[in-house]
């Protein structure tokens, strides 16, 4: 049973990068490229408020409109969806807040806290258990 809980899980992820350029891009941290850090109380974090070292629990957006890399044959990189994902790296629980980030609708899409990766039962509020990430998406197409 463990190992198909592992091998459901590692399709999930397989999937999730497969099906989005959003996680295939060739540079994640550099200026404009769509990614933005917010606190678990959902505030925007400071650029530099990574170095120092001490922050935890974070959440990610990863913007599938604002891709500024082109691919191999220059055309521009969209993705259908953006993603947030709320990285706990405390050992204890961690309540999070969903941050004003574009796309309001959220689908959980992958989620370390259930052994195949599902959604896990309560989502709301965003208590996510120590050492987890949690993968959210909403859809920017019409």
């Amino acid at each position: 049973e463990q190992d198909q809980e592992l091998l459901a899980f590692t399709k999930r992820v397989t999937a999730l990068r497969s099906e989005h350029p959003v996680f295939r891009r060739r540079r994640f941290f550099e200026d404009g490229a769509g990614v933005v850090f917010y606190a678990p109380d959902g505030t925007e974090l400071a650029d530099n408020a990574l170095d120092s070292g001490g922050v935890f629990a974070v959440a990610m957006f990863l913007d599938g409109q604002a891709i500024p890399y082109p691919d191999a044959q220059g055309s521009p990189v969209t993705d259908t969806s953006s993603f947030l994902l709320l990285v706990n790296g405390n050992w204890q629980q961690t309540q999070f807040a969903l941050p004003q980030a574009p796309g309001a609708a959220r689908v959980v899409e992958l989620a370390t806290e259930t052994p195949d990766g599902s959604a896990p039962a309560g989502l709301l509020p965003l208590l996510r258990q120590g050492r987890s990430l949690l993968v959210l998406s909403s859809s920017l197409a019409g």
